[in-house]
This record gives structure tokens, C-alpha cells and sequence, in this order.
């Protein structure tokens, strides 16, 4: 049972650490990045740690909510 609680608790600090990058750098869709350089001027470089950043985010979140549900059914024994 204490293995289940430790898959749980990484599960919700990944889940927090993802959520706070990808709100700090949000999701945008792969087509909107042109429009977005276009219209903000915004250099490379910074497209590319905020694309680094939300996919960073997005699969701590995908972790995180794999971790929850691997603890989760060991603490349930199914």
C-alpha cells in the first residue's frame, strides 16, 4: 500500500509542475505559431522555449495523470 501512495504523490507534483508551464506558455495549435511571429515580432529563439515549454508541460500533466491512476489501482489491488 505505501508504493501506491508514492505513485500518487509524484502523480499530483507532476500534474502541478505541468499545469504551471502550461500556463506560463500555453498550447497553441501548430499553425498559429506563424501568425504569431508575424503579429508579435516574437524572435525564435522564444518560439522555441515556448514550444519546448508547453510540450514540457503537457506531457508532465500526461504523466502525472498516468502515475495517479497506476497508484490507484495498486492501492485497489485490481
Amino acid at each position: 500500500m505505501p508504493t501506491a501512495i508514492y505513485f500518487i504523490v509524484i502523480g499530483l507534483i507532476l500534474d502541478l509542475f505541468g499545469v504551471v508551464l502550461l500556463f506560463k506558455f500555453g498550447i497553441l495549435p501548430k499553425n498559429l505559431w506563424n501568425h504569431i511571429l508575424m503579429d508579435s515580432g516574437m524572435r525564435e529563439e522564444d518560439e522555441r522555449r515556448h514550444k519546448i515549454g508547453s510540450n514540457i508541460g503537457l506531457t508532465c500533466l500526461i504523466l502525472g495523470f498516468a502515475l495517479q491512476i497506476i497508484g490507484t489501482l495498486i492501492q485497489y489491488n485490481v
